[in-house]
C-alpha cells in the first residue's frame, strides 16, 4: 500500500512539473522567468513571417510594413502555466514606421471619403475635406499586440492587411493653431546662484522636447544625470527632512513646474511623488519631486498629435508650457488645485471646464503627505 501511494505521488509530481513546462519549437524548455528575445530570433516565431508584411490601406493610398525590418524588435518569451507566451518590449521600431506615415498624411488633406474617431464624443464620422489625417496614438500598439498575436500562434504566416477607415484615423483642420494648453511660472526668488544655474540648466533640456503620440517621457531622464560633467553644480536639496548641499540641487522646481503645466494641458501623469517636506514655490500638493533611482515624473502623451514642451528662466521665475494643436482641447481647460484638511496634508484635484468656462468634471488626483523640515543649516536654501 506504502509503495502504491509513494509511485502515485511521484507520479503526480511528474505531471505537474512537466504540465507547466513549455517548450520552444526547438524542444528547449522555456524558464518560467522567460528570456529575451527577438522577432528574428524567437525560437517560436516560424521565421516565415519575415517574408510577410503589414499592408495598411486608405481608400486609393497604400502603406507596407516588411515585417523583416521589424526583425530587431525586442520580445520577451514566457512561461505561462505551461503556455508558452510573448510579448513586444519595446515597440520604437514600429513607432518609427507609424510616424513616418503620419509625416506623408500630413501632407494629404482628407478628400471627405476617410472615416476618423472624433475623441470628444467617441464616435466616428466623416472627415470634413481637407482635413488632415493622423493615426490614433493607440494605433501602434494596437498594431504591436496584433503583429506578437499572430506571431505566437500556429496559423500559417500570411500578410496583415488593415484597412485605416475602420476607426484607426482622427483628424483636425489645417486652419486650427498651435496653442499653449498649459503653463507654469514658480519663482526662484532667494535662490542661490548655483540653484538658479542648474534651473536653468534643466529646463534648457526641456525646451523644445516634443512628445509623440502614445510616447512617455521621463523627466529625471530628459534632464540628464545630475552630475559636474554635465554642468551641474551644488546647491540645496532635501534628503531625509533636511535640507543639504548636493549636485543638481533645486531641479524638483523644474519637475514641479513641469507637472503643473503637463496636467493642465491634459497629459497624463503616470508617475509623481511628493517631496518629503513642503517647498515654497507651490502649494503644498501641487509639487513633484525627483530623485535618481527613486523618484520620478513621468509624463504620457494621449493626443492624436505631437506636443512640445518650452521650458527656460527669465529674470527670477521659471515658466514650463506646453504647446499643442487647438484641436486636441475642444475648448477645454484644466486647473490643478489642493486642499490642506490638517497640517502638512494636501489632497489635490483636477477641475475641466468647457469652453463657456463651466466645470464639468472633477477629479481626485491623490493625497499628498509632508514632515516638518528640521532646522536649516546656516545658509541652506530649499530644494
Amino acid at each position: 500500500m506504502k509503495a502504491k501511494l509513494k509511485f502515485s505521488t511521484i507520479l503526480l509530481l511528474f505531471c505537474l512539473l512537466f504540465s507547466t513546462q513549455a517548450f520552444a519549437k526547438d524542444g528547449s524548455v522555456i524558464p518560467p522567468q522567460g528570456y529575451a528575445t527577438t522577432v528574428n530570433t524567437n525560437p517560436l516565431v516560424d521565421q516565415s513571417w519575415l517574408e510577410k508584411q503589414i499592408i495598411l490601406n486608405e481608400n486609393d493610398r497604400t502603406w507596407i510594413i516588411r515585417i523583416a525590418d521589424l526583425g530587431a524588435m525586442p520580445m520577451l518569451l514566457s512561461n505561462q502555466n505551461g503556455i508558452a507566451s510573448g510579448v513586444f518590449t519595446d515597440t520604437a521600431i514600429l513607432d518609427a514606421h507609424i510616424l513616418n506615415i503620419n509625416n506623408q498624411l500630413a501632407v494629404i488633406p482628407a478628400d471627405g471619403n476617410e472615416t476618423i474617431f472624433n475623441r470628444q464624443t467617441n464616435t466616428y464620422q466623416t472627415a470634413q475635406p481637407g482635413m488632415i489625417c493622423q493615426l490614433r496614438h493607440e494605433f501602434s500598439g494596437l498594431l504591436a499586440n496584433t503583429l506578437c498575436a499572430q506571431l505566437m500562434s500556429d496559423m500559417s504566416p500570411a500578410d496583415i492587411t488593415i484597412n485605416l477607415n475602420d476607426g484607426y484615423l482622427t483628424g483636425f483642420l489645417p486652419g486650427q493653431q498651435l496653442i499653449t494648453a498649459g503653463s507654469c511660472t514658480t519663482s526662484l526668488s532667494g535662490s542661490s546662484s548655483n540653484r538658479i544655474s542648474n534651473v536653468t540648466l534643466a529646463a534648457s533640456h526641456l525646451n523644445g522636447l516634443v512628445i509623440q503620440p502614445g510616447q512617455t517621457i521621463s523627466i529625471s531622464q530628459a534632464i540628464q544625470p545630475r552630475t559636474a560633467a554635465n554642468g551641474y553644480r551644488e546647491a540645496g536639496a532635501y534628503l531625509n527632512g533636511e535640507v543639504i548641499s548636493a549636485l543638481g540641487g533645486g531641479i524638483c522646481q523644474v519637475s514641479s513646474t513641469t507637472y503643473n503645466a503637463a496636467i493642465t494641458s491634459g497629459l497624463t501623469i503616470l508617475e509623481r511623488h511628493p517631496h518629503s517636506m513642503p517647498v515654497h514655490y507651490l502649494p503644498l500638493g501641487l509639487d513633484a519631486a525627483i530623485s535618481e533611482g527613486s523618484k520620478d515624473l513621468k509624463i504620457r502623451n494621449d493626443y492624436d498629435l505631437p506636443v512640445t514642451l518650452q521650458a527656460g528662466v527669465s529674470g527670477k521665475n521659471l515658466t514650463v508650457s506646453v504647446v499643442l494643436n487647438e484641436s486636441l482641447l475642444q475648448g477645454q481647460t484644466y486647473r490643478l488645485w489642493s486642499t490642506v484638511p490638517k497640517h502638512n496634508v494636501a489632497n489635490t484635484y483636477l477641475s475641466t471646464y468647457n469652453a463657456a468656462g463651466q466645470e464639468i468634471a472633477q477629479k481626485f488626483i491623490g493625497t499628498s503627505r509632508y514632515s516638518d523640515p528640521k532646522p536649516k543649516a546656516e545658509g541652506a536654501e530649499e530644494d
